[in-house]
């Protein structure tokens, strides 16, 4: 699954308010769950409801290791106290207290091909979640050969390095963007 465009179908479902959003995801694609769409929706329903005043950037970017990639979800709220770390993934649904459905939901979503996550953002500075996809289980697509970066095209569209056309916070697929685009014009 393209990782951006499950961020993307994610987050059309909450409003962010003032909170801006980064990603930088957008080459590369993960043999995942059907529910990776989820995983990400409750990263950010969680930084959005837990983050507090404090709370104005979301952050998802990866960072490739010999033997893994790594996806970072960071935002800069007030973070997750030492004291409930110990129980955020819980061993199966309803073995803690205080633990909610979402990231036992994400942790098993994850777990079903080999991918791990876990927190590790610092109290008072924000959540991070990092999510490790094992080798094998991603790869980079190459089309950002072709677009280095956004380019314009039309008043209202541009394409960016991954080929996608743009308007707004939508995402359309080359072909079907350009398609649409020229049939309603």
């Amino acid at each position: 699954q393209n990782v951006a465009d499950a961020i993307m179908r994610a987050k059309v479902g909450v409003d962010l308010g003032n909170v801006s959003f980064d990603m930088e995801v957008h080459d590369m694609e993960i043999y995942a769950d059907p529910l990776l769409e989820k995983v990400f929706y409750y990263l950010i329903s969680n930084s959005l409801k837990y983050g507090g005043p404090k709370l104005t950037q979301i952050r998802i970017y990866r960072k490739k290791t010999d033997d893994k990639m790594v996806i970072l979800f960071e935002d800069d709220g007030v973070g997750i106290s030492q004291e409930k770390k110990g129980y955020l993934f819980p061993k199966e649904w309803g073995s803690r207290k205080h633990a909610g459905y979402g990231l036992f939901l994400i942790r098993e979503t994850l777990g079903v091909t080999g991918i791990t996550i876990w927190e590790s953002g610092t109290p008072g500075q924000g959540a991070r979640f990092e999510i490790a996809v094992p080798k094998g289980v991603f790869r980079q697509n190459n089309l950002n050969i072709f677009f280095k970066k956004q380019v314009k095209i039309l008043p209202e569209f541009s394409i960016d390095h991954n080929g996608l056309f743009l308007k707004g916070d939508l995402f359309f697929g080359f072909f079907h963007g350009f398609l649409n685009h020229i049939a309603y014009s």
